[in-house]
């Protein structure tokens, strides 16, 4: 058992080299960074899978069914630079349905501020959020308590898209009472 690892060789191997193949390896030790990778989640349930040691995405090589037939399954793998290649696109599914209620895949977070700009009632806080230890989000709140208002954007921040990962949230209140204007509750109007 172990973790998919890619090897510290795998740096100084070109993508030509023909033992490319051999710098995959199942390794006891999660945080080694060669154990680490990315998940970029990619539109109708597709994803990416980015090693953080090489910065190269797991790869099936497009001659799969010829190497499988010649008995070199292990050279099925490889990493590539190309993410737009197909063989570099993954689905994600849950190898038992008895995984479906557990909490198996579990998941670190780190909070950064970024930018600050403060203004008399308010202001607008940039915070990049980053999951296992690699840029996850980026995450825009603005407030203003003179008028009732708050708004959040959340954007990817993989690979520089500056692509919006959900519809902005505003929220409007009553700045004085943080209610909505004639209900006895602390409830925010959200649209």
């Amino acid at each position: 058992g172990g973790y998919l690892h890619v090897r510290r060789l795998a740096l100084q191997m070109g993508s030509n080299d023909p033992d490319k193949w051999s710098v995959f390896t199942l390794y006891e030790d999660a945080k080694s960074v060669g154990s680490k990778w990315a998940l970029e989640e990619l539109a109708g349930g597709q994803c990416r899978l980015q090693n953080l040691r090489t910065q190269q995405f797991l790869h099936v090589r497009e001659s799969f069914t010829n190497l499988e037939d010649m008995g070199s399954k292990e050279k099925v793998f490889q990493q590539s630079r190309n993410a737009q290649s197909p063989g570099s696109l993954w689905k994600m599914r849950l190898a038992s349905s008895d995984l479906f209620s557990a909490s198996i895949l579990q998941h670190s977070y780190t909070v950064n501020l970024v930018d600050y700009k403060h203004s008399r009632y308010g202001g607008v806080c940039t915070m990049s959020v980053g999951r296992d230890a690699s840029s996850w989000i980026e995450m825009a709140v603005e407030t203003n308590t003179e008028v009732g208002f708050v708004s959040a954007c959340v954007k990817s921040a993989l690979h520089n898209s500056n692509s919006l990962m959900k519809l902005p949230l505003h929220m409007v209140f009553d700045p004085l009472t943080g209610c909505i204007s004639g209900m006895q509750s602390r409830m925010l109007k959200v649209y």
